[in-house]
């Protein structure tokens, strides 16, 4: 894999507004960081390990099958070292889970607007937007490269601490084997810091952004 020279473009929400994001990111499927977004939402200001240490730590969350209260994983995750890393909690729904905390993220930001999976066009008896708790330490990663399901856009509010992210555009999918069937937007590849090359030799010809969120950016 290639990662490419230039950094992911990065604007201010405040001078990068809404009709120029959709025009020239939402459309355009161009993946932007942006500042000054979540400045509103008190989330911004108390989301930290140790207030969910605090007010939510008796509550109980599910990683790789394994039960964990929060306040002993969160422990755990603030010892996570690259060769030994904690489990990572990851695509924790926050309404089934702890819906108090949907008032914590409100407003949600602008860019996050004009979604039409919520519109009455499209019933559904199942939400089909996801407010998700991600927390993890140092050398934590997503199990799998992929896409979201029904080709959505994603939008990842960063409150506490740095992410690194590796994004690849649509057309690079061809390098990356994707799987058949009803798990074709996950990838062969499970490691892609050691790809077989003989296995995958396309792999080596993808073309990638590596850059990182810090706390109050949104991707």
């Amino acid at each position: 894999m290639k990662f490419l020279a230039s950094d992911i473009e990065r604007h201010d929400w405040s001078s990068l507004g809404f009709a120029r994001f959709q025009r020239e990111y939402l459309n355009a499927l161009r993946p932007v960081v942006i500042s000054g977004a979540l400045s509103r939402c008190s989330a911004s200001k108390t989301w930290t390990p140790d207030y969910f240490r605090r007010q939510h730590g008796s509550r109980m969350v599910s990683v790789d099958k394994r039960q964990w209260r929060l306040d002993d994983l969160i422990d755990r995750i603030e010892t996570s070292t690259p060769d030994n890393p904690a489990p990572y909690l990851r695509n924790q729904l926050i309404p089934t889970w702890a819906p108090e905390l949907l008032n914590e993220l409100d407003p949600m930001p602008e860019c996050t607007g004009g979604n039409w999976l919520a519109s009455r066009i499209f019933p559904s008896r199942q939400p089909m937007t996801f407010v998700e708790l991600y927390i993890g330490g140092a050398g934590a990663r997503f199990p799998v490269l992929h896409y979201d399901y029904l080709h959505t856009h994603a939008f990842l509010m960063q409150f506490h601490g740095e992410k690194e992210y590796i994004a690849l555009a649509p057309d690079q999918a061809r390098h990356l084997y994707p799987r058949e069937g009803s798990a074709a937007n996950k990838s062969q590849i499970e490691d892609l810091d050691h790809v077989d090359p003989v296995r995958y030799p396309l792999f080596d010809q993808a073309q990638a952004l590596r850059f990182k969120l810090r706390p109050g950016e949104t991707l």
